[in-house]
């Protein structure tokens, strides 16, 4: 059975893994979470401002009116491949 240590708002990651292993993943999917906590701060921000944004969608520039502007979802809360589930 595999040892795990989590942090409050961070995956699991399986302690049997080298050192170097371990927190070259942590720090991917840290990195991951940033990114698209950024993205959606972003949309969230253009559309409370009432700003138009600016999709590619199929090979072409689609704008998007503040009133249709969608958050993106988040992703999966499970962790990533080669951490631990408990």
């Amino acid at each position: 059975m595999a040892v795990c240590e989590r942090s409050p708002g961070r995956p699991a990651v399986d302690q049997t893994r080298s050192g170097s292993e371990a927190t070259a993943a942590t720090f991917a999917a840290e990195s991951l979470a940033a990114v698209v906590a950024a993205g959606r701060q972003a949309v969230l921000e253009n559309k409370r401002a009432g700003i138009t944004m600016v999709e590619w969608r199929d090979g072409r520039l689609v704008y998007i009116p503040p009133d249709e502007i969608q958050l993106p979802e988040l992703p999966d809360a499970s962790p990533p491949a080669g951490h631990c589930t408990d």
